[in-house]
């Protein structure tokens, strides 16, 4: 289909073919998963993974603020929803991203047809209300491991982590090796980069022995703790709420993408003192 066509009515009534339709006609591509919209229309792929948009209120945030954190709170929030493998889920639609382009701009031809197609779906009006919803994983790394082990029972984290520990941005110190002893801790380079935290432990006396990037390591403990995360939905619900179930299972999944694009790094280092 050409740039400057529109898309027919006879061609796709549904909902999921109209959004299909609509984003292969301004991006030249859809995201690589399995699109089901509220009136029960799909459009498959090859791909393992069901996005399912459950309320217009999904398309009017996107289209009033198209991005990262409004697909992280339409999820959060329920309009939004995943069958399949989140964490593949997160990364199509990260790899998707980056065909559209964070900076792309329509051209008249193109805000037409947002239109048209936002009408046909009854989705025009104001942006949906947003409750204050702590997405720190969409900026950088948010350390829900760490929460999770605080707010949950260990019969759930042990399922959920297995034998590994999650960390923190900068973990301290809770107390200085012995003089001519080492200690070796993870850490995770968001907010801050690892200079803050060298020259923290240079000023308790401790000197770097090693510094080993373990950020793909790190990415596939987040995944297991994903899946962990989903064998134990149920219980988590229960104990947390769903809504931060969701924020927990969005920051885990976004985490892992990020170390993999390398938009955070993580280090296991050892120092002595």
């Amino acid at each position: 289909m050409s740039e400057g066509s529109s898309v027919s009515e006879g061609e796709r009534t549904g909902v999921a073919d109209r959004l299909h339709a609509l984003l292969v006609h301004l991006f030249g591509a859809a995201p690589k998963v399995t699109v089901e919209a509220w009136d029960g229309s799909r459009v498959e792929t090859d791909a393992d993974v069901v996005v399912r948009v459950q309320s217009r209120k999904a398309i009017r945030r996107l289209l009033w603020a198209p991005g990262e954190l409004s697909v992280a709170r339409a999820y959060v929030l329920g309009e939004l929803d995943v069958d399949g493998d989140f964490a593949l889920a997160v990364h199509a639609l990260s790899d998707y991203a980056d065909v559209v382009g964070p900076n792309r701009t329509l051209d008249p031809a193109g805000r037409r047809e947002v239109l048209r197609t936002t009408v046909l779906l009854g989705a025009v009006g104001p942006a949906p209300r947003t409750p204050d919803i702590a997405l720190v994983a969409v900026g950088g790394y948010a350390p829900a491991g760490a929460e999770m082990l605080k707010a949950l029972e260990p019969a759930i984290t042990e399922v959920i982590f297995g034998d590994s520990t999650p960390v923190v941005e900068r973990p301290a110190l809770e107390a200085l090796p012995a003089p001519g002893e080492s200690v070796t801790q993870q850490y995770v380079t968001s907010p801050q980069p690892l200079s803050a935290l060298l020259r923290d432990w240079e000023a308790a006396g401790l000197e770097l022995v090693s510094a080993e990037n373990v950020s793909e390591e790190y990415a596939a403990v987040l995944r297991g703790w994903s899946a962990g995360l989903a064998r134990q939905w149920d219980q988590v619900v229960t104990a947390a709420g769903e809504q931060q179930a969701r924020v927990w299972r969005m920051s885990l999944a976004l985490d892992a993408e990020h170390l993999r694009r390398r938009r955070i790094f993580g280090y296991r280092l050892t120092a002595r003192r």
